[in-house]
Protein backbone atom coordinates (compact mmCIF):
# COMPACT_ATOMS: atom_id res chain seq x y z
CA UNK A 1 0.00 0.00 0.00
CA UNK A 2 2.26 2.76 -1.31
CA UNK A 3 1.38 6.40 -0.70
CA UNK A 4 0.98 8.68 -3.69
CA UNK A 5 0.61 12.46 -3.93
CA UNK A 6 -2.93 13.43 -4.86
CA UNK A 7 -5.32 16.29 -4.12
CA UNK A 8 -6.90 15.99 -0.66
CA UNK A 9 -10.52 14.79 -0.83
CA UNK A 10 -11.54 17.70 1.44
CA UNK A 11 -9.42 20.80 0.71
CA UNK A 12 -7.95 19.79 -2.71
CA UNK A 13 -4.40 20.75 -1.58
CA UNK A 14 -1.57 18.23 -2.12
CA UNK A 15 -1.81 15.25 0.23
CA UNK A 16 -0.53 11.71 0.50
CA UNK A 17 -3.06 8.97 -0.11
CA UNK A 18 -3.02 5.21 -0.18
CA UNK A 19 -5.62 2.60 -1.00
CA UNK A 20 -5.63 -0.51 1.16
CA UNK A 21 -5.39 -3.87 -0.55
CA UNK A 22 -9.05 -4.50 0.32
CA UNK A 23 -12.12 -2.34 0.79
CA UNK A 24 -13.58 0.63 -1.04
CA UNK A 25 -11.85 3.45 0.80
CA UNK A 26 -8.71 5.61 0.73
CA UNK A 27 -6.46 6.81 3.56
CA UNK A 28 -5.37 10.49 3.38
CA UNK A 29 -2.62 12.39 5.20
CA UNK A 30 -3.12 16.11 4.59
CA UNK A 31 -1.18 18.95 6.22
CA UNK A 32 -4.35 21.06 6.49
CA UNK A 33 -7.06 18.42 7.14
CA UNK A 34 -5.09 15.80 9.07
CA UNK A 35 -5.33 12.03 8.80
CA UNK A 36 -8.63 10.48 7.74
CA UNK A 37 -10.19 7.85 5.51
CA UNK A 38 -12.91 8.34 2.92
CA UNK A 39 -15.17 5.99 1.01
CA UNK A 40 -14.91 5.90 -2.78
CA UNK A 41 -18.57 6.96 -2.90
CA UNK A 42 -17.69 10.08 -0.89
CA UNK A 43 -14.88 10.94 -3.31
CA UNK A 44 -17.27 10.67 -6.26
CA UNK A 45 -20.01 12.71 -4.55
CA UNK A 46 -17.66 15.31 -3.03
CA UNK A 47 -16.46 16.46 -6.45
CA UNK A 48 -19.70 18.39 -6.87
CA UNK A 49 -19.84 19.72 -3.29
CA UNK A 50 -18.44 23.08 -2.09
CA UNK A 51 -15.48 23.03 0.27
CA UNK A 52 -17.72 24.07 3.18
CA UNK A 53 -19.78 20.88 2.76
CA UNK A 54 -16.65 18.72 2.49
CA UNK A 55 -15.18 20.30 5.64
CA UNK A 56 -18.46 19.78 7.49
CA UNK A 57 -18.47 16.12 6.41
CA UNK A 58 -14.93 15.67 7.80
CA UNK A 59 -15.93 17.35 11.06
CA UNK A 60 -18.94 15.03 11.35
CA UNK A 61 -16.64 12.03 10.91
CA UNK A 62 -14.16 13.39 13.48
CA UNK A 63 -16.98 13.90 15.98
CA UNK A 64 -18.28 10.37 15.39
CA UNK A 65 -14.87 8.63 15.59
CA UNK A 66 -13.89 6.98 18.84
CA UNK A 67 -10.88 8.41 20.64
CA UNK A 68 -7.73 7.22 18.87
CA UNK A 69 -9.54 5.94 15.75
CA UNK A 70 -9.03 7.41 12.29
CA UNK A 71 -12.12 9.36 11.17
CA UNK A 72 -13.94 7.68 8.26
CA UNK A 73 -15.88 10.06 5.99
CA UNK A 74 -18.83 8.70 3.99
CA UNK A 75 -21.61 10.22 1.90
CA UNK A 76 -23.81 10.12 5.02
CA UNK A 77 -21.61 12.88 6.46
CA UNK A 78 -22.46 15.31 3.67
CA UNK A 79 -25.11 17.90 4.54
Amino acid sequence: MAATKVPCAICRKPARARKPSFGNHHHFDCVECGTFEVSEAFIAEARSQPISARRRALQNAVTRARYGDTPFVTTYDLP
